[in-house]
Order: structure tokens, then C-alpha cells, then sequence
């Protein structure tokens, strides 16, 4: 499978990497898949599967010293977990869902290099939670479901866009970030009624912050009954 530098138009069953060593920059291009494993793998060079389409893949316990790149592939199902990534990484314009309808969940995931996401849709949601980033990740107009996203993930999401400056894709993070916390703010052990009708009423009148209608309306409601009690 390995013996040229790019392959291309491909359709594969199962590729399964176990215990090995990449010295050498290997690109797939527009290739079907059904299946990509790889375990406890040093990848010394890049590796990049552009326009691609792969039903499963699992990558545990590797390390990628040089670029991995997914871009415009479609990932139907995705499990990252113990693995370090130290240079780019890359999943610009991928979608990612399949028929697991499970969330694309990094558990113990480590970006040490620039992290994109830009134009990837996450169909089936994203967790974050467990994934660790040395510099922020770009998400700049990515799509996340958003019953199946985790609150942290939100968080991360917001403190990207913070720290390059973009509040306003920030503050959007923000609401949904916000929204997940009031979902979840009954089953904390220090629960209070007054901060719990805080955050309802904040989501009610606002959508915390990110809507100017909503407010005036209220305004305006409040003013015409005023009108007629007068």
C-alpha cells in the first residue's frame, strides 16, 4: 500500500496500522475506506487523506511528529484517544456523523501545533472535554449539533475565538456555553433557586446577549400595558 509517495482513487477495505514506524510523507487522495486503524504508531513524517471518504476510523496511542491532514474527507465515525499530535492538524471542511450517530469524542488527545476546524460539520456533536490544546484551535464557521456538544466544548470554542480577537463568534460560543450550564445547573450539588431564575430569565429576555429583539419587545410590551393602566 505504501510502496508510492501519493496514492489516489483508491477503494479499500481496512487499513490497519499496528506498532510501526513511518519515516516517509504518504498522501492519500479521494479514497474510499472502510475501516483506518492505527495503534501505537510513530509517524516521524506527514500523512494526509484529502477528499476522502472513511466510514470508521480509531487512532489510539500514536504519536504524529509532522501534519495530519483530513481536509475536505468525510469521517463517519471518529474515536481519538491517548495520542499526540505535535505539528498542524488539520480537518478543514470535513464532515463528520455516521450511522453510530456517536459524538466525535478526543479522550486524552494532545495538540501541541495549530489545531483547524474551520468549515467542518459535526453532525453527531463534539467532546472535548478530555482533549488538550497548546495553542487555540480554529473553528471559525463550524457547525456542531448541538444536543449531543458538551458545555466544555463550548468553552473552548469561546476562548479561541477570545484570544484572536473574534468576539463576536465568541459571544455566540458564549450563549451556547450558557445554555448547556442552565441544562445542567439543577444537578449541582450547591444548587440556588435565585441563581438558577438568574439564568432563566437571562436566557428568556436575551438569549444571553445574542438577541437585540427580544429585549425591545419586551420593552415595548411592558410599555403599552403601563399606556393603558395609566
Amino acid at each position: 500500500l505504501f510502496y508510492k509517495d501519493e496514492l489516489t482513487n483508491l477503494n479499500i477495505k481496512n487499513i490497519k496500522i499496528n506498532e510501526c514506524e513511518f519515516n516517509k510523507k504518504q498522501i492519500f487522495t479521494k479514497i474510499k475506506l472502510d475501516n483506518l486503524e492505527i495503534t501505537n504508531t510513530l509517524f516521524n513524517e506527514a500523512i494526509k487523506f484529502h477528499e476522502s471518504r472513511i466510514s470508521n476510523t480509531e487512532i489510539l496511542n500514536s504519536n504524529f511528529k509532522k501534519h495530519i491532514d483530513f481536509f475536505d474527507s468525510i469521517l463517519s465515525d471518529v474515536k481519538l484517544s491517548t495520542s499526540t499530535f505535535e505539528e498542524f492538524t488539520g480537518f478543514e471542511k470535513c464532515i463528520f456523523g455516521g450511522e453510530k450517530n456517536r459524538s466525535v469524542d478526543f479522550q486524552y488527545v494532545s495538540f501541541l501545533g495549530f489545531t483547524n476546524f474551520r468549515d467542518a460539520k459535526f453532525k453527531s456533536g463534539l467532546n472535548l472535554d478530555k482533549a488538550n490544546f497548546k495553542d487555540a484551535p480554529n473553528f471559525l464557521n463550524t457547525y456542531l449539533e448541538y444536543k449531543a456538544t458538551s458545555r466544555e466544548t463550548y468553552r473552548i470554542i469561546k476562548y479561541s475565538f477570545d484570544k484572536v480577537g473574534n468576539y463576536i463568534e465568541a459571544n455566540k460560543a458564549f450563549a451556547f456555553e450558557m445554555k448547556k450550564y442552565t441544562e445542567t445547573y439543577k444537578s449541582q450539588k450547591e444548587f440556588s433557586w435565585f441563581d438558577y431564575f438568574i439564568l432563566k430569565f437571562n436566557q428568556f429576555t436575551s438569549n444571553f446577549g445574542q438577541s437585540y429583539i427580544r429585549p425591545l419587545q419586551l420593552i415595548f410590551l411592558v410599555a403599552t400595558v403601563l399606556y393603558f393602566i395609566d
